[in-house]
């Protein structure tokens, strides 16, 4: 299960970026920096700076490159065909 959903994580991604999505897009609702969350019993307000960080960590666990574009290995390991090449025969070495 977590092999499909990180598949269909990847495949979203690739659709977006194909759509035109950049990182500067890429971000949360408004709310999430205006609305405050509990942390620790504490309200918190998540800071614009520290979304960028949060988003960068996203792409790296994603195995995602900083422009948020799915690696190479990822795309092999899900057995996905790298939008760039034409077909699964391109994968043959």
């Amino acid at each position: 299960l977590e092999k499909t959903a990180n598949r269909i994580a990847t495949l979203e991604r690739l659709f977006n970026l194909k759509a035109g999505l950049t990182p500067e897009q890429d971000d949360l609702p408004e709310r999430f920096c205006n609305e405050p969350i509990q942390v620790a019993g504490e309200d918190k307000v998540i800071l614009k700076d520290d979304m960028e960080g949060m988003k960068q960590d996203y792409y790296s666990i994603r195995q995602w490159d900083p422009d948020g574009r799915p690696s190479k290995e990822l795309l092999n390991s899900l057995k996905i065909l790298d939008p760039i090449k034409k077909s699964w025969k391109d994968y043959k070495n």
